[in-house]
């Protein structure tokens, strides 16, 4: 019986000094909560998740700008190709290149 009634004075120490220990931790979150700065903290976890969205939006917006800015690369390199392709045909075959043609031409004005 002795043993049961130390045990249980023991379970009643460690309730009482952890509600001691929780009382004090939610009495400085409150005073904390309340200032300026905790008010600041509450503030930016609430528009955490408006920036979360917004940040969704925007690397969407790039990965689609990504991409559109790759086929423009692909369509100027194939032109590009293209260009040097027609004027390697006009020097080896020693015809004048678009500008010169048209110039040589008479067209009404």
């Amino acid at each position: 019986m002795e043993e049961l009634l130390r045990l249980w004075h023991y379970w009643q120490n460690v309730i009482i000094g952890h509600a001691l220990q929780l009382l004090t931790l939610a009495t400085g979150v409150a005073i904390v909560s309340l200032s300026p700065l905790g008010k600041g903290l509450l503030a930016a976890i609430r528009n955490r998740a408006k920036d979360r969205i917004v940040n969704d939006q925007l690397l969407a917006e790039l990965e689609h700008l990504r991409g559109a800015l790759g086929e423009v690369t692909e369509r100027l390199d194939s032109t590009e190709r293209l260009l040097k392709t027609q004027a390697e045909s006009r020097w080896i075959t020693g015809r004048p290149s678009a500008p010169e043609a048209r110039s040589e031409t008479n067209t009404p004005h």
